[in-house]
Parts: structure tokens; sequence; C-alpha cells
């Protein structure tokens, strides 16, 4: 699964201020994170982004003024011509509060340099799930079916000064997964103190 954007919203007099795939003002590099923040209108977000001892890539973010963070994300899909089949699937797992991809397919992959041997292979990712889980309620969520075994997804996340974890984990075993993500996702600190 790839997040591949998100937009900051950020409501006033209900009206929807949407701000594309912002830059950050400032980006600090630290040994068990990279720490970046945001200046939008009067909205300061912080957002510390960070890789667990298990694995689990996770942001957690804070915000002055209280915003909508939006997501989009997709099934693994490379190049068009060397995939030959799709049959990933998607689905979003309410009890989990998690987006649930388990990955699949067919690609031509390179065997071997010289001389170059194409083979028909299965994706390498095939048959992993990916989780993608908020400490918060995942809202607006909507899936939409690209191609045949592709799919992409949507959702909202509330950001405000209490902040908001956002985590992502792929395994072979979705409860190893599944285990590895609620432990991140319920105790950030610890993690990001732990690297």
């Amino acid at each position: 699964t790839i997040i591949h954007k998100h937009t900051w919203d950020m409501p006033s007099a209900d009206l929807e201020v949407r701000h594309e795939a912002p830059l950050p003002t400032e980006m600090h590099w630290r040994p068990n994170k990279m720490v970046m923040q945001y200046h939008i209108f009067d909205a300061v977000i912080t957002e510390e982004k960070f890789i667990s001892n298990t694995d689990v890539v996770a942001t957690r973010m804070t915000s002055n003024i209280p915003i909508i963070v939006e997501f989009t994300g997709k099934t693994f899909a490379w190049i068009p011509s060397k995939t030959l089949s799709k049959n990933a699937t998607l689905s979003f797992d309410a009890a989990h509060n998690a987006v649930h991809v388990i990955e699949g397919g067919k690609v031509q992959a390179k065997v071997e340099e010289n001389p170059s041997v194409i083979k028909d292979a299965k994706l390498m990712y095939d048959g992993m799930s990916t989780i993608v889980q908020s400490d918060r309620p995942i809202q607006n969520y909507t899936q939409e079916q690209l191609d045949v075994g592709e799919h992409s997804y949507t959702f909202r996340l509330d950001v405000d000064a209490l902040g908001t974890t956002l985590a992502w984990v792929m395994h072979d075993d979705f409860a190893t997964a599944l285990s590895a993500i609620n432990s991140v996702v319920t105790d950030p600190t610890s993690y990001i103190d732990a690297n």
C-alpha cells in the first residue's frame, strides 16, 4: 500500500479550505525520528515520523487548532507493462479502526542480468497483509476499484492539540501485523523513546 498524498483541511465558518500536499516549513532529523513543522494560516502542525523496533512506520501529528487531514492510498501495482495480473483485496476493518490490504498479483521479474532473463513471477508482496491504523476514528472512508485487483482508498482524521497517531505495517501474517501496529498506535511515545 502506498499512502501518496495527504491534504490538510481547516474548517472555518462552515467553509473547508484545502491545502494539497503542503510542504513543511521546518524539518529536524533526530536519531530516533524526523520532526516536521507546517505553518498554514494560524495552524502550527507538528509531525513526528518514526519507525518502531517492530517495523511499524508511524507519524504522530498535533495542531494548535483543530484540523482534518485526508489521506489517500492504493494497493501496490507497479509498472503496468510488467504487471501481468493483480488480485489485491481492500477492506475497512471497523472493529480495529484499520484499512486492511492483502496484496497479490503476478509480474515480470528480471532474474538474471547478463544475459538479461525475464520470467513471470509472483508479486514480491503476494499474500502479505498491509494495515493502516489510527488511534483516532478513521472517518469518511471510501474505496474505489481502479482496475481488476487494484484499489484506492481515502479517509480523514481529526488532528488537534491532543495528537493523532497514524501507522502502517506489512507482514506475512495478519495477526502479527495487527498486534505490532496496535502496540505502536496505543503507545507511540514508548516506541519513539525506545529507538
